[in-house]
């Protein structure tokens, strides 16, 4: 491994991308891997070995697509599925605490400040 200060990158999308382009993207960013690896002196940053990690560790679900081509090459855990499981489940919970802070803060005419403070606050609540 590299000496020099790094991470691994985190590439993102819309859950609504297709599983096909994500799975597609994602092999052929491990696959392919040797044929760029020397591009720049940071490529060691996309080596199959940082890309794959818990979930957990990034604090971001994985998209199927991606899960679909770990799965395939022996690359998901069960420990790795428990994470992103959890992760989804407190995107989930996060989405109806933010329809909720909107909802109280049209009704109770809020401004932006204290809608702020009133999604910290509730959003605190599943921090705890």
């Amino acid at each position: 491994m590299n000496e020099v200060l790094g991470h691994g990158y985190v590439f993102a999308t819309y859950e609504e991308a297709s599983t096909e382009a994500i799975y597609t993207f994602t092999k052929a960013l491990i696959e392919q891997y040797e044929n760029y690896e020397n591009a720049t002196s940071n490529m060691w940053t996309y080596h199959p070995d940082e890309v794959i990690m818990n979930p957990a560790d990034t604090g971001v679900p994985f998209h199927e697509g991606s899960i679909q081509y770990f799965e395939e090459a022996g690359l998901w855990s069960e420990e790795y599925e428990e994470a992103n499981n959890n992760l989804l489940e407190r995107e989930e919970q996060l989405n109806e605490i933010w329809e909720d802070a909107k909802q109280v803060a049209e009704a109770e005419n809020l401004t932006t400040e204290e809608h702020e403070q009133l999604w910290l606050e509730m959003k605190a609540v599943l921090d705890e």
